[in-house]
C-alpha cells in the first residue's frame, strides 16, 4: 500500500487567533498535498483546541480522503495533540503550525529548529505514553534523557 502525501488543513477563527498568512504552501512545501481546508469560528475547545463540531468533520474527510496529515493552523498543546489524534481514524499524524513551521525549517538545514521540532515531538510522545495504560515509566525517563540532551544542544547552538 503506497503511502498517502494528502494533508488536511483545520484552523479556528476566533478572538485569540487568525489565520497563518501561506500555512497551506508551508504543508506543501514539506511534501504534502494539501486536498481540503476545515475551518470554524468559535473560541478555543479545552480538549482539541479544536471544536467537535470540526472534529466530526475531520473524521468524515479522513475517512473519504485517507490523508497521512491533519495539519491545524493554530498553536495546540501536547495534550490537545494528543487527545485529536487520538479522536480521528487511523494513523493519521496530528502536527499544529508550531510542528508544521518548525518541520518545514528544519527540513531547509535549521538545526536550531530541527532540536526544537525533536524535542516538541519527544514531549508529545511522552504525553501519549502517560495517557496509556501500559506502564511508562522506563519510556518516560529515555525521553526525559533525550529532552535534556535537545535543550543542551540547543544551548551550544545559541553561544
Amino acid at each position: 500500500m503506497a503511502v498517502s502525501r494528502q494533508a488536511l488543513v483545520a484552523r479556528r477563527h476566533g478572538p485569540d487567533t487568525d489565520p497563518t498568512p501561506g500555512f497551506s504552501r508551508i504543508v506543501a512545501a514539506l511534501g504534502y498535498d494539501v486536498t481540503e481546508t476545515i475551518e470554524q469560528r468559535r473560541r478555543e475547545h479545552n480538549e482539541y483546541g479544536l471544536g467537535p463540531g470540526s472534529v466530526d468533520r475531520l473524521r468524515d474527510r479522513i475517512h473519504e480522503t485517507d490523508p497521512s496529515l491533519v495539519a491545524v493552523d493554530n498553536r495546540l498543546h501536547e495534550g490537545q495533540l494528543v487527545d485529536l489524534e487520538a479522536a480521528i481514524p487511523g494513523s493519521v499524524a496530528v502536527k499544529d503550525r508550531r510542528d508544521v513551521v518548525l518541520a518545514w525549517l528544519a527540513a531547509g538545514g535549521n538545526r536550531v529548529a530541527d532540536n526544537r521540532h525533536t524535542a516538541r515531538q519527544l514531549r508529545v510522545h511522552r504525553r501519549e505514553l502517560r495517557a496509556g495504560d501500559e506502564p511508562a515509566d522506563r519510556s518516560v525517563a529515555d525521553l526525559e534523557r533525550r529532552l535534556t540532551e535537545c535543550d543542551d544542544e540547543l544551548d551550544r547552538l545559541r553561544t
